[in-house]
């Protein structure tokens, strides 16, 4: 019997855990609290939190310190060190004998907390373990004649991670310098740079246009007041949101020439003042055409966030990062959504799924 979360009616949500490749959820049933899954849309890891009870001090006084001796041998041979899997199991969901599941992934033990009273065992996991210092070590090194796949894939072989580029434009750089960066914050900053996404889940370096996904068909719609949720929160912000044209251009010191290439935005005007432009002059580009979708891309990333929302829902193992969902009803907030962050959390008071939004360009 797995640690079991009772819901109303015949609906039954529970988790399925494994530590270091021993399956421990009928040692943790009883005393499970809470589990939080948090699935990022980009730049930031996957993140797991297990809450247990621990009145008897079992797990302080017995499994906490056969954890840490664990983890340290782990480390001792090298390898990825403490590995936590989890997944999210649902049975009569929709209707009796549908079982759904979300396989939350693969996590690297962070932090384990003890507090109280009431005695409490926190169990915090990353899916960005510290593999050959990916997080932690600094490094400076020159890469030369690189695609961005290249860099990307290389960083995540040498880190013990699987890779996955998905774009059908790669750019070509002559040259990127890593100067006493990590291996992670130099590839966020070449990804930002170049437009594109990066995210960490499920063992895998992710490196995607964004522009992609927003293109993709809408995997659910919520409607105003029909009851498929329990809570909303709408808001409008700035943050870049009123650049209307982007420009690009980058002078070519071997032919002595300046690349260019531009984007509007829908709300550009040529014939009014309220015109705001971007302009980006240090990124390499190599054609006129490369410039074009630099900027396209960059305008994206800096007005991305003009509309957002959050909504809470009962469980739903279907809503990731990354998934379109479409609002209706909800006047001047209507629209096509991405998902940017899935939280899914298990507990005394059920199962819930909590989705941050950001309305399509």
């Amino acid at each position: 019997m797995e640690a079991a979360i009772i819901m109303a009616g015949a609906r039954r949500a529970y988790v399925r855990l494994v530590f270091d490749g021993v399956d421990i959820s009928r040692d943790v049933e009883k005393d499970i609290i809470s589990l939080r899954y948090i699935d990022n849309e980009e730049y930031e890891a996957d993140d797991l939190q297990i809450v247990l009870q621990d009145r008897d001090d079992r797990w302080l006084k017995k499994w906490l310190d056969d954890a840490l001796i664990a983890q340290l041998n782990t480390e001792a041979k090298k390898t990825k060190g403490l590995a936590i899997k989890a997944e999210i199991i649902c049975t009569d969901w929709s209707k009796p004998g549908d079982t759904l599941k979300l396989d939350c992934g693969e996590f690297a033990l962070d932090e384990i907390t003890a507090d109280g009273p009431p005695a409490r065992i926190t169990i915090k996991a990353s899916a960005l373990p510290d593999r050959n210092g990916i997080k932690t070590t600094e490094r400076s090194q020159s890469w030369e004649n690189y695609k961005l796949s290249g860099i990307g894939g290389e960083i995540a072989r040498r880190s013990g991670l699987g890779f996955i580029f998905d774009s059908r434009f790669d750019p070509m750089f002559d040259r990127k310098e890593q100067n006493e960066q990590t291996d992670i914050s130099f590839l966020q900053k070449i990804c930002s740079d170049a437009g594109y996404s990066l995210k960490i889940s499920h063992g895998k370096v992710i490196i995607f246009d964004q522009a992609k996904y927003d293109n993709l068909q809408s995997v659910a719609t919520i409607t105003m007041g029909e009851g498929s949720y329990t809570r909303y929160n709408l808001r409008t912000g700035r943050r870049g949101a009123d650049y209307t044209k982007c420009i690009v251009k980058y002078f070519d010191p071997r032919s002595g020439r300046v690349i260019e290439g531009e984007h509007k935005s829908e709300e550009y005007d040529e014939e009014k003042d309220n015109n705001r432009l971007l302009l980006v002059t240090n990124q390499q580009v190599k054609t006129n055409a490369e410039a074009t979708r630099l900027a396209e891309k960059l305008l994206r990333l800096h007005n991305k966030f003009e509309k957002r929302a959050k909504i809470t829902l009962p469980g739903n193992p279907s809503l990731f990062a990354s998934e379109g969902i479409d609002l209706k009803g909800f006047g001047a907030f209507d629209g096509r959504y991405i998902i940017t962050k899935s939280v899914h959390s298990v507990g005394g008071s059920g199962y819930k799924t909590d989705i941050e939004l950001r309305k399509t360009l």
